[in-house]
């Protein structure tokens, strides 16, 4: 069934929407197959999961905006999440960065993701 027949998207449908319509059929493929779980249900905790850039700025803004923790502390919680071994993280050193700005009072999040992911890029301004 369509997304807008169901009535109105909750963010974590329209997260799950817009992964599933951007996946490579490879990814998609390896996705439907079954994954091994241990005896209480869980992943096991060896197998990687991939951590797309656009999440950690949306994560960063709901925490911000719909719960209004400071910036200390969404920097910290960052920052213990980028210490997990379970979590591939795209553009990580882009995600460190930006978690550093904000913790310092530089700037905020995804600006300071734009601006890391530019002067990646080679761009002398953003």
């Amino acid at each position: 069934m369509p997304p807008a027949s169901r009535g109105p998207l909750r963010v974590d449908d329209r997260a799950r929407h817009q992964f599933s319509s951007v996946t490579l059929p490879k990814t998609t493929r390896f996705s439907r197959q079954r994954q091994p779980r241990s005896s209480n249900g869980d992943l096991p905790r060896k197998l990687p999961v991939l951590s797309a850039l656009w999440r950690w700025v949306e994560t960063v803004w709901v925490l911000d905006r719909a719960y209004g923790l400071p910036a200390h502390k969404i920097a910290a919680a960052v920052e213990r999440m980028l210490q997990t071994d379970v979590l591939v993280i795209e553009n990580e050193q882009e995600v460190f960065t930006a978690m550093i700005a904000l913790k310092e009072g530089q700037d905020s999040f995804a600006d300071a993701v734009i601006a890391a992911l530019g002067v990646r890029a080679g761009c002398s301004c953003t």
